[in-house]
């Protein structure tokens, strides 16, 4: 939890992202104009894979990194609104269940055995 926020308030932030992500990711995964867009920079990725070797000077490389970047993250935008959402929810989870959810012990790691292994 971010120390600059209280409980109730990260709750909050936490019940927000869940509600956003939701809306963004039903939305789009129900617009064939975003479809429409995920072909065409998928197309763009492709194309920037099949070109890389061919730049040599050192600010159009910088260029194809910073495009090629942004069209990955358009392509993921789904995927990554559809992981905020299980981080919040599983957040939320502990949040609203604290007594299901057991902290780690993180003093006393065991090993890949299940033996407690000392700290040192």
């Amino acid at each position: 939890m971010p120390t600059d926020q209280s409980p109730q308030q990260h709750k909050e932030t936490l019940d927000n992202i869940e509600r956003r992500s939701g809306l963004v990711i039903s939305g789009l995964e129900n617009s064939s104009s975003w479809k429409l867009v995920l072909e065409d920079f998928g197309k763009e990725v492709k194309r920037l894979d099949d070109s890389w070797q061919y730049i040599y000077d050192e600010k159009q490389w910088y260029e194809w990194r910073v495009t090629k970047l942004a069209a990955i993250k358009v392509v993921n935008l789904i995927e990554d609104y559809k992981q905020d959402l299980d981080r919040a929810k599983e957040e939320l989870k502990i949040i609203n269940n604290p007594k299901t959810h057991i902290n780690k012990d993180v003093d006393a790691e065991g090993d890949e055995d299940g033996e407690e292994t000392p700290v040192r």
